[in-house]
């Protein structure tokens, strides 16, 4: 770890390297540049790497919506196949906790997986760190990590992280409300309201946490054509899959929740 002292950073400097991470989360991994920029700012903070993970509560789980890191797209792609949000300690750790906190890899002895997690993470550079979650709209969670390549600070290492987690925690939160404001404004300005009274039906039905052969039942309809109904709305809203879609319609307003 770099023993830059993040304390020596002013009002400035930490508005500028929030602005900048918030910037560079809508590029791409393999963006050279944008990693560069991201890495940068990780050991002017003195620390190796920077992540940035967004999670919400699915039907059968945690769902990963988007995942920004400076360890590289391979990493990225391992992450995701393997599902390592479900045994990510920086996930887990910050679950309703709303300030930064210093973390290392423990994984249980009798966990094959989040072994293999922690295998996998330090060798690509993310042993330990300081994470810190905070809520979005519509139930998302962002999490704002800061990287670290060795398996535990020492003493010293961490009596100083624990003076430096005020000045985190404000970039942290100034990072969100760009990452907040830039979403949801895309949300609401890019996509058209165009879709049909059955798509609406089963969108808002799906919301409620209906099943598709629920919505079936509540329509009169196949289920199978709910699932078609289900298809055009994520493909007309230009989400990712269903909990995405139902996210969406909330912020466009298409979604009546009330019963």
């Amino acid at each position: 770890m770099d023993d830059h002292a993040l304390g020596r950073l002013d009002s400035d400097d930490v508005t500028g390297m929030a602005q900048a991470l918030s910037r560079i989360l809508g590029a791409d991994d393999d963006d050279a540049r944008a990693v560069a920029v991201g890495t940068r700012f990780a050991r002017r903070c003195g620390f190796d790497g920077f992540s940035c993970l967004v999670v919400r509560a699915g039907t059968v789980g945690a769902e990963l919506v988007h995942h920004w890191t400076t360890a590289g797209s391979q990493w990225k792609a391992w992450y995701r196949s393997h599902v390592g949000h479900r045994v990510d300690p920086r996930i887990m750790l910050t679950h309703d906790r709303s300030i930064p906190l210093s973390w290392h890899h423990a994984a249980p002895a009798d966990d094959p997986v989040a072994h293999a997690f922690e295998a996998e993470a330090t060798a690509n550079g993310i042993a330990c760190g300081v994470a810190m979650s905070l809520q979005q709209p519509h139930g998302e969670r962002a999490i704002v990590a800061w990287d670290c390549q060795a398996r535990q600070p020492d003493a010293l290492r961490r009596a100083r992280l624990r003076r430096e987690l005020a000045d985190l925690a404000l970039i942290g939160c100034l990072l969100h409300e760009g990452i907040v404001r830039e979403r949801w404004q895309a949300v609401t300005t890019s996509i058209p309201a165009t879709l049909t009274r059955r798509e609406g039906e089963c969108l808002t039905f799906a919301a409620r946490g209906l099943t598709s052969a629920d919505i079936a039942v509540k329509c009169g309809i196949a289920e199978r054509t709910v699932n078609f109904h289900i298809g055009n709305i994520v493909r007309k809203l230009g989400a990712l899959n269903r909990g995405e879609a139902i996210a969406r319609g909330v912020a466009l307003d298409l979604v009546r929740l009330q019963r």
